[in-house]
């Protein structure tokens, strides 16, 4: 029965299990047969009496079953073994489960796996958490959320009304805050000014300017966890339609503003009712006749968005709660491992962790995991002190300085031709009173 075990390895199993007191002690118990009293047993004899009829002696080596009794020497070798793979807790104790055996194996193996740093740091994603769904507000642009796109060079904003589903876009001369400030106070003298404003980390709206902006026009800006884009799905979502519509119409070659035009009016599928007239309580004219307005229909909406939480809710897990210096492990980047570090502040689904070098991250608890292994933080330089990370704008571009770019109020057309500068012609002062006809 032990061809497939090296004649090595039984040698050395002979000669810990010759040294190991317990195991002789076990050895002796096996050859002369155990008492009907647990209790009539030695204290190291004694945890084996629930498995002795399972026990037995052979060729000075102790088995339960088919697997080798380990002895206490030899066990912290055989879990290295055992994980040379690094594989988890599972993997790890059906390899040993009819090859060795020791009392509390299993434990010992799960806390193997569990502080296994480089094992921890390749942990996939964690479970999706379940739905939480955003208030849409009581009227028309009482909450926006905001995000930044790109196509063929030219950067655009998009703002999307969470009641109505009402979509602006406007053509940005460049990705700076200023620029975003400009078309933000052209839609609110438009269409009011909201209450709540949702967008994402990117430095145009995370800036001193920015903020000053939204506290002068008594804003709220709530900014979104970094690399969880669904806190903004509506302004994700967004994006992804007036992309699509916007690179359809440049293949076709067809209007851009018939087409927003015929967006907003199409109606939704959960209310019946279109974005204009959820936004302005009429349809408004387009290039299709309208006969008559339809009445408006809104019974389905909470029913349908209860009924998409239900299905996202199926395969989601109930959220962790962290505690404040509890050690955890949290996603640094999505193409960068785990790391470790210990949380700072814990609020409703953020939490404010520190590293090991001592910099402050601002995560989701879906990307934040607890572990038992310690923690130690490193103390910050006078010069590092960086706050909470936020997220490259990858899909935001500088404006070519080696071009001039018209501002649009709006769409701006991708095809447009971007001409040279010209220079300033002027009239020459002698011909002053030369007048032309």
């Amino acid at each position: 029965m032990f061809d497939k075990i090296p004649d090595a390895r039984i040698t050395e199993i002979r000669r810990e299990t010759a040294k190991d007191t317990t195991c002789q002690l076990l050895i002796d118990r096996i050859i002369e047969g155990w008492p009907q009293n647990k209790n009539d047993l030695k204290p190291e004899v004694r945890p084996y009496f629930s498995i002795r009829d399972t026990l037995s002696f052979y060729d000075s080596i102790i088995l339960k079953g088919e697997a080798v009794l380990i002895p206490k020497a030899w066990r912290g070798q055989i879990k290295e073994r055992l994980h040379s793979a690094h594989l988890g807790f599972d993997s790890m104790v059906r390899r040993a489960r009819g090859t060795v055996f020791w009392l509390g194996m299993n434990q010992e193996i799960r806390q193997l796996a569990d502080n296994c740093e480089h094992c921890m740091e390749r942990k996939p994603k964690l479970q999706k958490e379940p739905l939480r769904k955003h208030d849409d507000g009581n009227y028309p642009w009482e909450k926006i959320g905001l995000d930044l796109f790109e196509i063929q060079g030219r950067n655009y904003l998009l703002t999307i009304d969470y009641y109505s589903n009402f979509i602006d876009v406007d053509l940005l001369t460049a990705t700076s805050s200023s620029q975003v400030i400009i078309k933000l106070k052209k839609q609110f003298a438009q269409f009011g000014i909201p209450r709540i404003i949702i967008s994402d980390g990117g430095p145009q709206f995370t800036s001193d300017e920015f903020s000053q902006f939204t506290k002068r026009w008594c804003i709220q800006h709530h900014v979104t966890s970094p690399y969880h884009p669904k806190s903004n799905g509506k302004a994700e979502a967004g994006v992804k339609i007036i992309r699509g519509m916007m690179v359809k119409c440049l293949n076709s070659r067809t209007d851009q503003y018939e087409a927003l035009l015929e967006l907003r009016n199409t109606p939704r599928q959960d209310t019946g009712l279109s974005p204009a007239q959820m936004m302005f309580g009429r349809e408004t004219r387009s290039m299709l006749p309208l006969v008559q307005e339809k009445s408006p229909r809104n019974q389905k909406r909470d029913a349908r968005k209860d009924c998409i939480k239900k299905s996202y809710d199926r395969s989601a897990r109930i959220k962790l709660k962290f505690e404040n210096s509890q050690p955890v492990y949290f996603r640094h980047k999505p193409d960068i491992p785990w790391r470790k570090g210990v949380v700072t502040e814990s609020t409703d689904r953020n939490c404010i962790v520190t590293s090991t070098d001592g910099v402050q991250y601002k995560r989701n608890s879906e990307h934040i995991r607890p572990t038992s292994i310690p923690v130690q933080i490193r103390d910050k330089s006078p010069e590092r002190t960086t706050v909470q990370e936020q997220p490259a704008d990858t899909h935001v571009k500088e404006p070519d300085q080696r071009r001039s770019v018209p501002e649009s109020t709006c769409l701006e057309s991708a095809t447009t031709p971007v001409t040279r500068p010209r220079r300033e012609v002027k009239t020459p002062t002698y011909l002053k009173d030369y007048v032309r006809f």
